[in-house]
């Protein structure tokens, strides 16, 4: 985990999502280019991570859920 971020933080950045939704990086990047998954940007700066809300990945999960 990154040293600059909390333990039990509820933004993660992408790597972290990725592996939280059992996904690579490039994935989550996709789905937020898409439109389908949030992010926040603690700074105007362009160079700012994309944080990801765990609810919102939370929320991306239990969309996708199929059953059968």
């Amino acid at each position: 985990m990154n040293t600059n971020q909390a333990p039990n933080s509820r933004l993660l950045r992408c790597a972290q999502a990725a592996k939280y939704l059992g996904a690579g990086k490039k994935r989550v990047l996709e789905l937020i280019a898409q439109g389908e998954l949030p992010y926040v940007q603690l700074s105007d700066h362009p160079n700012s991570p994309f944080l990801i809300d765990t609810r919102d990945l939370d929320r991306l999960i239990e969309a996708r859920k199929t059953r059968v």
